[in-house]
């Protein structure tokens, strides 16, 4: 595997709760944020970038809430990046019904925070051959967080499989 990818993956953390800026962003702010955070899903010829069409679409359909005065707090940007992950393999409703349920159990704060534990670590375990000794794959939000894994993993060993046979 490409040395460039191995480092991408090796040292890509999502954002903390804790770690999100502690005012109000506007727009602009919150795409930037978003779409820094989507690094390793760029090694894909099939990646969206993070649009304000799509923020907007995700409002209206009431899955994030309304900005007040047009600035989005954490809990919209958090909520933004799952979205923008669990995309490239679930339905947008699918993934609304997914954060409404991880949030009924937990804080905005630990479900998410929930989330970027899972999907790092099965990235890593995907992309690394890393082994974890809990690895508990029984949970929705941890199968959720798989199959973007595997998605990703199998659409850059397509892509590569494509650029061997044109050269």
């Amino acid at each position: 595997m490409d040395k460039e990818i191995i480092n991408l993956i090796s040292n890509w953390k999502l954002l903390r709760y804790d770690e999100m800026p502690n005012f109000e962003l506007y727009s602009d702010q919150l795409i930037s944020i978003a779409q820094k955070q989507m690094e390793p899903f760029s090694i894909v010829d099939s990646y969206q970038n993070v649009t304000s069409s799509m923020v907007n679409n995700y409002v209206k359909a009431k899955i994030m809430k309304k900005p007040v005065k047009k600035r989005y707090d954490k809990d919209q940007l958090a909520i933004l990046i799952v979205i923008s992950i669990l995309k490239t393999v679930f339905s947008i409703g699918e993934i609304d019904e997914g954060i409404k349920h991880a949030i009924n159990k937990n804080s905005y704060e630990e479900a998410y925070n929930n989330f970027c534990n899972l999907i790092e670590m099965s990235l890593k375990e995907l992309f690394l051959d890393e082994f974890t000794e809990k690895n508990e794959f029984k949970d929705p939000i941890a199968l959720a967080c798989k199959s973007v894994a595997s998605k990703l993993y199998v659409q850059y060993t397509l892509m590569v499989m494509r650029e061997v046979e044109n050269e």
